[in-house]
């Protein structure tokens, strides 16, 4: 600041002392020493490039703007024009309150167990009489048993973010999606819907969203529920601990069944999850916890349970994508079922792995198995289920 006072049209002092205000990041009298400079000399497209940077810093994008355009008129280095239209691009996202992406799916499938039919054919219940004859084992009927299928599914979602006002400050955001599958045994095809409308304040690590869901589901050709959701989540990347995130989430569920009225009711869950991300995002590690809870107006379907998870997913050569991960619930139910021995207590273990390869930076093709077993205290749900999809997708 001496140095400018005894000499306020030097370029070269204006110029450090322009940088020196932005590595603390005030643009104020960064700007003002560029402005200096250029007036001086009008031709000093260096110069001009930083003040569009300290523009950008106080969020006077179209000035910004303004001052690359006028150096993409000069006769630019290969490299140095390439930088220029980069930041020109980002100033345009910045300037653009309307962002939307989307992605198609079409997958073929094989489901081991797609009525998660028991495992043992003979159920043991709680004894009851019946004419004398005291009953206390149930022979499974051949329609529960396990039945496997094959069929191909569709699915189709969309997103939108609307800037409300700074850039980078709160957004609204916008979602829909559709899944259909078609099967071999179509008795148990499934279809949902969805749409959603919220709320997300970006943050300077991180961010907090907020988003309301509307959900429809259908089961062998029949609605089968109506689930209203909210959905908060905070996401947060600490500045003292390289490659750590963390986000916390929380559900909170309204459930309607059209022919399973004893099932509606709701449903809360709180969950933290930790992520370490290594050599630059190539390598990364995640795990986690999750407490649930179901109301449910028939108490047999209710429960409280928790639930771990740990994972891993890594990026391999040829553009492959590697990712293997591991869950654990355990639940309590609030009621003993009329026909269980006892009040029921399930403890499900889910694996999943797949390997995803990109084609390009839109299209992927995705290999994904998941292996759930379900051990539960009533042999009627207890079982194992191996499911197998092959998919591609499209991001726009």
């Amino acid at each position: 600041g001496r140095l400018v006072r005894l000499d306020p049209a030097s370029e070269s002092i204006n110029f450090a002392y322009g940088l020196s205000w932005l590595s603390i990041g005030d643009p104020a009298p960064a700007g003002a020493a560029f402005e200096r400079i250029l007036q001086v000399n009008p031709k000093n497209d260096r110069a001009r490039v930083e003040l569009a940077r300290a523009r950008v810093a106080a969020k006077r994008y179209a000035e910004a703007k303004k001052e690359l355009e006028k150096v993409l008129a000069s006769e630019l280095p290969t490299a140095v024009e390439q930088g220029v239209q980069a930041c020109l691009k980002d100033l345009k996202n910045r300037m653009t309150r309307w962002f939307y992406s989307g992605n198609v799916d079409f997958g073929v499938l094989y489901d081991s167990n797609v009525n998660i039919g028991p495992d043992s054919q003979i159920i043991h219940i709680s004894p009851v009489t019946v004419y004398g004859t005291r009953i206390t084992e149930l022979q499974l009927q051949e329609q529960s048993k396990p039945t496997d299928t094959a069929g191909f599914y569709a699915a189709a979602g969309a997103r939108s973010l609307y800037d409300l006002g700074e850039p980078n400050d709160w957004l609204m955001t916008a979602d829909a999606a559709l899944y259909r599958n078609w099967l071999k045994e179509d008795d148990y095809e499934t279809g949902s819907a969805q749409a959603g409308i919220g709320a997300k304040l970006m943050l300077d690590r991180g961010f907090l969203q907020l988003p309301y869901r509307l959900r429809y589901f259908e089961y062998g050709g029949d609605a089968l529920a109506w689930i209203h959701g909210f959905y908060p989540s905070y996401a947060y990347a600490p500045a003292r601990i390289n490659g750590i995130s963390l986000v916390t989430t929380a559900t909170a569920e309204l459930w309607n069944f059209d022919a399973l009225a004893g099932r509606d009711g709701y449903y809360l869950s709180l969950g933290e999850i930790v992520r370490k991300s290594f050599a630059g995002g190539k390598y990364n590690i995640y795990g986690g916890a999750e407490l649930q809870y179901n109301h449910a107006d028939s108490r047999i379907y209710g429960y409280d349970g928790i639930g771990v998870l740990a994972g891993v997913d890594v990026r391999l050569p040829w553009k492959l994508n590697a990712m293997a991960e591991a869950r654990f619930f355990n639940r309590n139910y609030a009621e003993k079922d009329l026909l269980a021995p006892e009040t029921r207590k399930d403890n499900q273990y889910i694996f999943s792995a797949g390997l995803l390869r990109e084609i390009s930076a839109r299209f992927t093709i995705t290999l994904l198995h998941n292996i759930i077993n379900n051990d539960s205290s009533f042999e009627l749900y207890e079982y194992e289920r191996n499911m197998t999809t092959l998919s591609t997708s499209y991001k726009f």
